[in-house]
């Protein structure tokens, strides 16, 4: 498998619908990727951050999630187009300006500079809008770290409050302590930015109930208010009802606090379409709302 990227928006395939949900995230922000990351830690508050003048950027991710669906073939275009129109772009007539172009693929050629100094081997090829789009195998995770440490240089993260470092060591040593009660072994490392970060094996069953208990002491559900109760029970009514009159299996399940759900097959064709279609009478979309502005 491979990881691909245009500019300073990484992107791990040029797939109709993986550009289809680059256009999505694009419109009305900007976006950057610094790596995926198991950490407990506040590295995805900084990865937040990381982004330079988020005007150009947002038109950058923009143009280039088009320039891929476009390069995709049709299917990919209808798909960016839908959500084209939505943003108010025109996927026939938007053209990136040469500046954005010269921006974007000056990251990506560094980037593959960077890879390719550390024996990475890349890929590049270019869409049809002329951005440079650059593909590495993103299983390997050499390589994974040479792409974060570029990011984080080209693009310095804003520094982390001291009281969220302080906040971020308390919850990383609560975790520690839990994990060592139940014999997990764990690694405590400190990024970038001073923040401690914590990891675990996550398929561990004590691991994993060790630190849901720590969530649950640090960070409280809060209670529903009697509105949200209600609407959970009407969804749950709605959708059983749909589900007896197709005949469809489920099971009904509520927590302590209240809500209520249904357990299904989600793998059910039948079962994904009856969901549809009650969420689709429940919350009809208002064709007046803007998504792009719901997005920024």
């Amino acid at each position: 498998m491979t990881i691909s990227s245009s500019g300073i928006i990484p992107r791990r395939s040029l797939a109709a619908l993986a550009s289809f949900f680059l256009l999505l995230s694009a419109c009305g922000s900007s976006t950057s990727d610094a790596g995926a990351s198991n950490e407990t830690s506040g590295a995805d508050l900084a990865a937040d951050a990381v982004s330079a003048e988020e005007g150009a950027a947002s038109r950058q991710a923009q143009a280039s999630a088009l320039g891929a669906a476009v390069g995709a073939g049709a299917d990919g275009k209808e798909l960016a187009s839908d959500m084209a129109i939505d943003c108010g772009i025109d996927v026939e007539e938007y053209e990136p300006t040469a500046e954005e172009i010269a921006t974007s693929n000056a990251d990506t050629d560094a980037l593959a500079d960077a890879l390719e100094a550390a024996g990475i081997a890349t890929t590049r090829t270019t869409d049809v809008y002329g951005f440079t789009i650059l593909e590495w195998d993103y299983e390997n995770s050499a390589a994974q770290e040479v792409a974060d440490a570029f990011w984080t240089e080209r693009y310095p993260p804003e520094p982390l409050p001291a009281e969220e470092i302080a906040r971020i060591k308390a919850e990383n040593e609560a975790i520690a302590a839990a994990l060592d009660a139940v014999g997990a072994s764990y690694t405590l490392g400190e990024d970038a930015l001073g923040a401690e970060w914590l990891q675990w094996d996550y398929e561990n069953p004590e691991a994993a109930e060790a630190v849901a208990a720590v969530y649950a002491k640090l960070y409280p559900s809060i209670p529903p208010t009697e509105e949200e109760l209600a609407e959970s029970h009407r969804q749950a009514d709605e959708l059983a009802a749909a589900f007896e009159a197709t005949g469809i299996t489920f099971t009904r399940v509520s927590d302590e606090l209240g809500w209520e759900w249904l357990e299904w097959d989600y793998e059910d064709p039948e079962a994904v379409a009856a969901v549809e279609k009650v969420f689709a009478e429940l919350y009809p979309i208002d064709p007046t709302i803007d998504p792009c502005a719901l997005a920024e």
